[in-house]
């Protein structure tokens, strides 16, 4: 397996982006911006379903895998964190985030249940996610002008 690189992001976000930053699209904009203030409560959850996950394996287990849980838990932790740094230029310029609300109801949900089923959530949620990030590659010009 590829070893996992926590990485510092290093992005500027002292200053508010524009009010239509992707490219001046309206549309592009607001659908990017609803994906990003969708980020930090799902992260959390990819946080503490590794938390939950790597504390229900057997000893010998958990050593084997906590390097790997502890760099993706410092990678989505970075995530987290900038994406409400972006969010907060958000709800300056007026947006409303509904979504974390909405998220946060259904990840209740999950409360009292077996941590295998939060990493299967994480893992499929994780898996929208590459499928999301392979298009963005694969079609620059969703982000031209970015």
């Amino acid at each position: 397996m590829t070893e996992l690189v926590v990485r510092k992001l290093l992005i500027d976000l002292q200053a508010p982006p524009a009010r239509h930053w992707n490219g001046g699209d309206p549309f592009r904009t607001a659908f990017f911006n609803a994906l990003s203030m969708s980020f930090p409560v799902g992260e959390q959850l990819f946080i503490d379903s590794m938390r939950l996950g790597l504390a229900r394996l057997p000893e010998d287990q958990r050593a084997r895998f906590e390097p790997e849980v502890k760099a993706f838990i410092g990678q989505e932790a970075t995530h987290r964190r900038l994406h409400g740094l972006f969010n907060a230029h958000l709800e300056q310029q007026g947006l409303e985030n509904r979504w974390q609300h909405r998220i946060a109801r259904r990840i209740k949900r999950l409360e009292g249940v077996d941590p295998r089923a939060w990493v299967a959530v994480t893992a499929a949620t994780e898996h929208f996610t590459a499928i999301m990030a392979e298009d963005l590659l694969t079609r620059p010009e969703s982000l031209a002008g970015t």
